[in-house]
């Protein structure tokens, strides 16, 4: 595996001596990866000091801590940097010694003023338990040291095997702003600012991996030019495999905040093949959460589907539970067809009413003396008031057929018709259940106003371009 770094360091000479510290030894005292750590260092040539460093800042790279002598603190003086052998004491407090050790100072002493790629070969040589893809990494944290670091070059080429794999180009340079006190990529006009290019298709991983431990974003992306056409981000994809990927462990895998004076979609998709615009899987079993949940806080609509084809707006496959009213211009029931079921259905028409009612029917046979009890259920007369009878005689005319209420509300005498006759009955009633009660149903109303079918600018952006 070959690294070349071909940037320009101008530090004034420093020298450079990288140290990997035994992760345990930190792990002891409570430091764990990724967390601020500063160490003082104290130089010895025998029983002799040489140089106290109060401020060496510890770097991670992955789970490896490691120091990089000479760089966050002071510069390390010649006679140090000029000895074959030094040892060193770590100190994490005036209390605490982690550990002892030697260095090699002219051995493994990295002069800054040396070329890129020697400076480049030396730093990989000095970390050999550290994976080379953190070279950029180690590139961003010297110039975050020195206001003075210009890496100005032609190419910036990491070319490694796991955490920075593939190749990023930057066309003008990478540069340290003191005034925003952060390492910025100057971007030419009309092209890239940066590229990561993964060439290597037997190679798996990420072209890009940001990897954050600490309270922040991973990563940020912001368009500030108003008026700008193009995406804050933009993915093509041409593989197998998902276009956007997010697993979350704990928080939500997606969240997006809509400005209050933002007229726009919050999330519009445009799906131009054969399968499904969207899909929401709720795979847990023994969940009982929904799949997909829609809530307004206003006066619109919590859901709106538009079914500007010949198709059907929406297809439910299962039971549908509805807590509140159910509006529509017309309403159909949708039967399988009794002899023809593959190719034909039967269609009705649903009753409708300018009241909340319940229908109940029946067919009853008379006694010998012309008479039948009809019984209501417990809860008949807990849901229903102002009934409405019928009866129609079967078979024969009766005239003097009729119906005694009960007065108790559990049910109805039919009397008045022929011994052992036949008779349909149907009782109509108004409903009175609780919700009915709260709901105040207007016949006549003002018509809403109802949203218009999605006009959307489809065009792509102006500037579209992938390698």
């Amino acid at each position: 595996m070959l690294i070349f770094l071909l940037l320009g360091f101008q530090l004034g000479g420093r020298t450079f001596i990288p140290y990997q510290i035994p992760a345990h030894l930190l792990e002891e005292h409570g430091i764990l990866p990724n967390q601020d750590c500063v160490l003082t260092v104290v130089y010895r040539a025998g029983q002799q000091e040489l140089f106290r460093e109060p401020a060496e800042r510890v770097i991670w790279l992955g789970q490896q801590p490691v120091l990089f002598l000479g760089a966050s603190g002071f510069e390390i003086p010649d006679q140090v940097s000029q000895r074959a052998e030094v040892q060193i004491e770590l100190w994490l407090d005036p209390e605490t010694r982690l550990t002892q050790a030697k260095i090699f100072p002219l051995k493994s002493g990295v002069n800054s003023n040396a070329s890129g790629e020697y400076l480049a070969q030396n730093l990989l040589n000095q970390l050999t338990s550290t994976n080379a893809g953190y070279l950029a990494q180690v590139t961003n944290y010297m110039a975050n040291l020195y206001p003075s670091l210009d890496l100005v070059g032609d190419t910036l080429d990491l070319s490694g095997t796991s955490h920075f794999q593939g190749q990023a180009t930057l066309d003008s340079g990478l540069l340290y702003d003191t005034a925003q006190e952060k390492v910025v990529i100057p971007g030419p006009s009309n092209n890239d600012v940066m590229q990561a290019i993964w060439q290597d298709a037997s190679l798996h991983g990420w072209a890009i991996n940001g990897y954050n431990h600490g309270l922040g974003s991973s990563g940020y992306f912001y368009n500030s030019l108003q008026g700008n056409p193009g995406s804050t981000v933009e993915i093509l994809n041409a593989a197998s495999g998902p276009g956007l990927l997010a697993t979350s462990v704990y928080g939500r895998g997606v969240e997006l905040i809509m400005d209050i004076n933002n007229p726009e979609y919050g999330v519009y998709v445009k799906h131009n093949g054969t399968g499904v615009a969207g899909v929401f899987n709720q795979e847990n079993i023994s969940a009982s959460s929904a799949a997909l949940s829609a809530t307004t806080q206003g006066s619109g609509f919590g859901l709106t589907v538009f079914a500007t084809g010949t198709g059907p707006a929406a297809y439910f496959l299962g039971n549908v539970l509805i807590n509140g009213t159910v509006s529509s211009s017309l309403q159909n029931i949708t039967m399988a067809h009794p002899t023809q079921p593959e190719t034909l259905e039967i269609q009705h028409q649903v009753i409708a009413s300018d009241q909340a009612l319940n229908i109940y029917s029946g067919n009853v046979k008379l006694t010998e003396t012309g008479n039948q009890r009809v019984s209501f259920p417990d809860w008949f007369s807990g849901v229903n008031t102002d009934l409405r009878f019928q009866l129609t005689a079967v078979g024969e005319a009766a005239p003097n057929l009729h119906v005694i209420p009960g007065e108790d509300g559990s049910g109805f005498e039919i009397a008045g018709g022929p011994p052992f006759g036949r008779v349909s009955w149907q009782v109509t009633a108004v409903r009175q259940d609780a919700l009915n009660q709260k709901l105040e149903y207007q016949v006549e109303h003002p018509k809403p106003q109802l949203p218009d079918p999605i006009q959307a600018d489809l065009s792509p952006p102006s500037k579209s371009k992938h390698p």
